[in-house]
């Protein structure tokens, strides 16, 4: 026995330092603790010992768990005084909801955690009536411990009091917070034992406590917690209580007609008056506080649209800066074209198609362009000047992009994406994937309703830390998975359809650039994070308008890495997604380290040198497959503190042709502090030979074009792209759409309608739901009350989850259920990249998941080897 009782069977005093856990924001900090006649208060440290309490409660309404798997822990759960095992309590009502709450102890060495835990169990048993003999009472000093030293003021949050009214008190949050106003209790303060609790009666107005804990920066700042309703509601009518209880006083003792009686009435009849000014005095306090309460609310909101106006005109001015600036370098440039030239302008003739591309559709030209003649070609290009800067040099280009006036050539799958993978193949069987026959265009919710949360609160303390360690709640997330984010990918899977059609490899690699860059234009304005996925959770997903099928897994918890595999008739697209996650401060990192792979099957009239190239057979053609690999660039989210979030991407995504050694490189330019140089992306295209060949310009949010790079000019701000001295007067320029942005009307959380699609689940179970594997995410409880609006229940629902992770892990730890090993992928190494890849296994040459859903949706038997990680509602 660590801890030896007196020879009166009590328990003995304990103190000392143990660290107490806060919240996700605080985690756990160090506090002094004191066990002192059945009573457990803390302190932010000894020297605050008597006198500031952070918290206090009382063993007899707790029990102590600890764990085996983790020895350092002790968990405190505090009952509600109805169950908290006094003598003489009644039974738990089963009209409100019991509120029991929690306290996380850590120590430092097993034996410091042992005699903790066997102290409070050792003071829960005594004072609880466990262990003590029959008919004992409890006295004062007992029950109320250190708070009947005279001279004593605690500091307690006393969110626990009851609003007595003919029942318990209200019980706290699911989570158990105990966030509220905080009372300080004076040295008359009487502390006791009642049937239904520990009370405190302060200047003989009874109280009940249920407990005390340490208000968290967190809880105080985070307006979603606060008390939506001032305390004691029903005072004005105790006030009347008072009044009429005076007045049956003095009429019982005036029937009396006794002398005696005399100073008794007077003194009634002065209680009488003196309740009169306080109820009039009071009410006069009440309306002075109304009335500056609602001063401040005005005022806050004043603040708050002012605020949001600075912030609205600094960006539409910053907008209009940018604009100016560009027509005014487009003014000088048109006035050194004008030069000795006196000309009236005329249009200009229309650039033809290139011969390989007469199938393919072409955008008018500019309606109005001035020619200007050979003998001002030397003028027409003044040299740079002082003002010309990097940055300048591509606005031309940018803003002639975003004008629509180049004549931009569109390949087919680009134009049309549709018709282009309407052909019908063997891949989807109708009957088997009728589920994604007919895709949701809408939410089950019109509109986000999430209760406010402060996410600076959350993360204020994790500066440097792993984001992917804390446990944000589900208030901060969308209604989607991060295996359905990956899968998002393939929204624009069109570019994967012209890259393989187009015979030339070196646009042949720019399609596959653009497709590897089209997805970052899916998250504007998406500030919320998906839903973590647990450990074997998986997707899956299928397009009869783009002929593709797209499957994943959660392959590993922590480090988190989702492996997903997506086939089509002409291509494979696969890969990882493995980041690196930090909150800098000012902003979150989110460092992308798996990498992303794409094999085209191309047909043998696209490929020059088929040396080295594999070969597979598709519909009993002969096809060569290309393969090309890349990884994403770093996304940043910043502004969340003064709740301007802006997400922006930026480094270099470099594209590999493993075959012909091809390359393309993506510069993602990041953001300025005005703003400036928001969304752009510039880019090339170099032969095996490191030439350059093509240039390419745009923006992730917009479009990407390409055209031929030019060695005697340089596509900056002093280039007329349609006068004489442009590539244009030298050679047909190209100009081709690699990619283009569709329309994305207003959504809850600012999902895409592709994103909207993807946690679809009809009402019909023969559609979908009999197909899927009980790990698919559209099945997860927590996600799904989410998407149809129930937040607190999806909170709920989350914590619960994710215990149910925690127990399966233990489970595994002791040995009792066996290591997790991914179901439908395995690791292997890439052979042109050294890389890890995810490859799907197989059964019979084909993807063993396929041929699983097939058998398993027709004959209505499980999944074969597949185990359950979601709770049960």
């Amino acid at each position: 026995m660590l801890v030896q009782l007196s020879e009166d069977g009590k328990p003995p005093n304990v103190a000392g330092y143990i660290r107490k856990y806060a919240n996700v924001a605080k985690g756990y900090s160090t506090r002094y603790f004191v066990l002192q006649d059945g009573t457990l208060s803390y302190y932010r440290n000894q020297s605050d010992y008597p006198h500031s309490c952070r918290g206090a409660i009382h063993s007899s309404m707790i029990s102590v768990k600890t764990s085996e798997s983790d020895k350092l822990r002790i968990e405190i759960i505090l009952h509600p005084p109805s169950t908290s095992g006094l003598p003489g309590t009644l039974k738990p009502s089963t009209s409100a909801p019991a509120s029991i709450q929690h306290w996380f102890l850590r120590g430092d060495h097993v034996s410091e955690v042992e005699r903790w835990a066997q102290a409070l169990l050792s003071n829960s048993q005594y004072y609880g009536g466990k262990a003590a003999p029959e008919g004992r009472k409890s006295s004062k000093d007992e029950a109320g411990g250190p708070f009947l030293r005279k001279g004593f003021t605690r500091t307690l949050s006393m969110s626990g009091f009851s609003k007595r009214k003919g029942s318990d008190s209200s019980p706290p949050s699911r989570s158990g917070s105990t966030s509220g106003s905080t009372t300080v209790l004076p040295a008359t303060a009487d502390v006791h034992r009642t049937r239904s609790g520990t009370s405190i009666s302060v200047n003989g107005v009874q109280t009940q406590l249920l407990a005390g804990s340490e208000s968290s920066g967190a809880e105080v700042e985070d307006d979603a917690e606060r008390e939506k309703r001032p305390p004691f509601p029903d005072w004005e009518l105790n006030t009347e209580g008072v009044k009429v209880q005076v007045d049956t006083m003095r009429t019982a003792i005036s029937a009396l007609s006794s002398p005696a009686s005399q100073p008794l009435l007077e003194s009634l009849a002065t209680l009488q008056s003196l309740a009169q000014t306080w109820r009039a005095q009071q009410k006069s306090r009440e309306k002075w506080y109304i009335s500056e309460l609602d001063k401040e609310r005005q005022a806050r909101k004043l603040w708050e649209e002012s605020l949001a106006g600075v912030v609205g005109e600094s960006e539409w001015m910053e907008a209009e800066l940018q604009v100016a600036g560009r027509r005014l370098r487009s003014m000088r440039n048109l006035r050194a074209s004008m030069v000795e030239n006196d000309e009236e302008p005329k249009t200009p003739p229309v650039v033809s198609s290139p011969p390989s591309l007469e199938q393919e559709k072409e955008l008018p030209p500019p309606p109005l362009t001035i020619d200007v003649p050979a003998a001002a070609a030397a003028v027409s290009a003044p040299p740079k000047t002082a003002t010309t800067d990097e940055d300048d040099e591509d606005d031309e280009f940018f803003d002639a992009i975003d004008s629509g006036l180049l004549p931009l050539t569109l390949p087919t799958p680009i134009a049309k994406p549709a018709l282009t993978a309407s052909a019908p193949h063997g891949l989807l069987d109708p009957d088997v994937y009728i589920g994604y026959s007919h895709p949701r265009t809408r939410l089950p919710i019109d509109d986000d309703q999430r209760p406010p949360v402060s996410l600076w609160a959350v993360l204020k303390n994790s500066i440097g830390k792993d984001l992917t360690r804390i446990s944000f709640p589900v208030f901060f997330n969308e209604p989607t998975s991060m295996l359905q984010r990956m899968a998002e990918d393939m929204e624009f899977s069109e570019c994967l359809d012209a890259a393989v059609q187009e015979p030339d490899a070196l646009k042949r690699i720019a399609f596959v650039a653009a497709f590897a860059m089209s997805n970052y234009s899916s998250t504007i304005g998406r500030i919320a994070k998906p839903f973590n996925p647990m450990l074997g959770e998986t997707f899956e997903y299928a397009r009869f308008d783009k002929q593709y099928r797209y499957v994943s897994e959660q392959v590993s918890h922590h480090p988190p890495i989702s492996a997903c595999y997506c086939e089509a008739p002409n291509w494979l697209y696969y890969g990882e997604v493995d980041a690196k996650n930090k909150f800098m401060g000012k902003s979150f990192e989110i460092r992308p380290t798996g990498a992303a792979f794409a094999d085209l099957k191309l047909s043998p009239d696209k490929v020059e040198n088929s040396t080295g190239y594999p070969v597979e057979i598709v519909d009993g053609e002969k096809k060569f497959v290309e393969h090309y690999s890349w990884r994403k660039v770093t996304t940043s989210v910043s502004g969340f503190i003064l709740g301007n979030v802006n997400i922006d991407h930026y480094g270099i995504l470099r594209v590999v042709n493993h075959r012909t050694n091809d390359t393309c490189e993506l510069t993602f330019k990041p953001r300025g502090w005005r703003g400036t140089n928001a969304f752009e992306i510039k880019g090339a295209v170099y032969n095996a030979h490191s030439e350059l060949e093509w240039e390419i310009a745009g923006r992730w949010s917009t479009q990407l074009v390409m055209r031929h790079a030019d060695s005697s000019t340089e596509l900056g701000p002093d280039v007329s792209v349609h006068g004489p001295t442009s590539p244009s007067s030298q050679t047909t320029p190209e100009y081709i759409l690699l990619w283009r942005n569709t329309p994305k009307p207003p959504a809850p959380f600012n999902l895409t309608p592709y994103a909207i699609t993807l946690n679809d689940l009809p009402e019909d179970p023969n559609l979908l739901k009999k197909w899927l594997p009980i790990t698919d995410c559209r099945l997860r409880p927590d996600q799904r009350a989410f998407e149809n609006g129930y937040y607190e229940e999806a909170n709920g629902l989350k914590s619960d989850q994710e215990d149910f992770q925690r127990a399966t892990r233990r489970a595994r730890e002791r040995g009792d259920v066996p290591p997790h090993q991914p179901r439908w992928f395995t690791a292997d190494v890439d052979e042109d990249t050294g890389d890890r890849v995810w490859r799907p296994t197989r059964r019979d040459g084909e993807v063993e998941y396929w041929l699983e859903r097939q058998e398993a949706g027709s004959t209505g038997r499980p999944w074969s080897g597949v185990e359950k990680i979601f709770i049960d509602v």
